[in-house]
């Protein structure tokens, strides 16, 4: 979760992203195609247990470029 909805683009790279999840998303994109219907930025990644995976995140905007991510399981999520 990228935790501050008004950032213009956001964009993930990484070799275990599933395929449909959307790489590229922010406020410049309509709500409609975000991944989760939910306030600020989510990437569903999926992950083995004890692995170890590298992601990269693109992030631009024309304002402040808050860096604030989180991580969470699926029941994390939820809650």
């Amino acid at each position: 979760e990228y935790n501050f909805p008004l950032i213009d683009e956001v964009e993930i790279y990484g070799k275990n992203i599933p395929k449909s999840t959307k790489t590229r998303l922010g406020d410049s994109f309509p709500f409609d195609d975000r991944n989760r219907d939910y306030r600020n930025i989510i990437f569903p990644l999926e992950e083995n247990p004890n692995s170890t995976s590298t992601y990269y995140i693109r992030l631009q905007s024309e304002s402040t470029i808050p860096l604030s991510l989180q991580a969470y399981s699926n029941k994390e999520m939820i809650q």
